[in-house]
């Protein structure tokens, strides 16, 4: 797992009904040896974080990231869930610390939380699009006017010794 350029690279995961208890059983292994890093538990609360509702597992299905072969998104979600509960994560020192601090450093920038704003509130549909760069063009052109309006005023007015 990578995170990049405002990118986050996720390798590609198989969703089975028979890979829960396998990837819970090795969760559980993890769990009781003294390593401090953990790479499956911070892959699955990495997971957890990433999946809340089944809406997330479609647009992760859509990027090529799941193959969900389990009977819906929801049962899919709630298998992501249900893998932190099995675990325990030291946020300070685990495998993927390095990317969670970048990740919620990019997700805490300003322009990050404006621009997320505005496109989530403003421009939620083609139209909305389309009637910003429409006002954006009628300003433009309303500034022109203005100004041909003022430069034909003055010209008009000047004496010339």
């Amino acid at each position: 797992m990578n995170f990049s350029s405002s990118v986050l690279q996720i390798p590609y995961i198989p969703v089975e009904e028979n890979t829960r208890q396998p990837i819970m059983n090795l969760i559980a292994f993890e769990q009781c040896s003294r390593h401090k890093e953990n790479p499956l538990t911070s892959c699955a609360v990495l997971m957890d974080c990433i999946i809340n509702t089944p809406r997330n597992v479609l647009i992760l299905q859509q990027g090529g990231i799941i193959e969900n072969k389990i009977a819906d998104e929801g049962e899919a979600a709630m298998f992501f869930n249900q893998l932190r509960y099995c675990s325990y994560l030291d946020y300070d020192e685990h495998h993927l610390a390095g990317l969670f601090s970048e990740v919620k450093k990019y997700c805490e920038s300003k322009w990050q939380k404006y621009g997320a704003k505005l496109c989530r509130d403003y421009f939620n549909s083609p139209w909305a699009i389309l009637s910003f760069f429409a006002a954006v063009l009628l300003l433009f052109l309303t500034a022109i006017q203005s100004v041909c309006g003022v430069l034909g005023y003055y010209q008009q007015h000047v004496t010339y010794y």
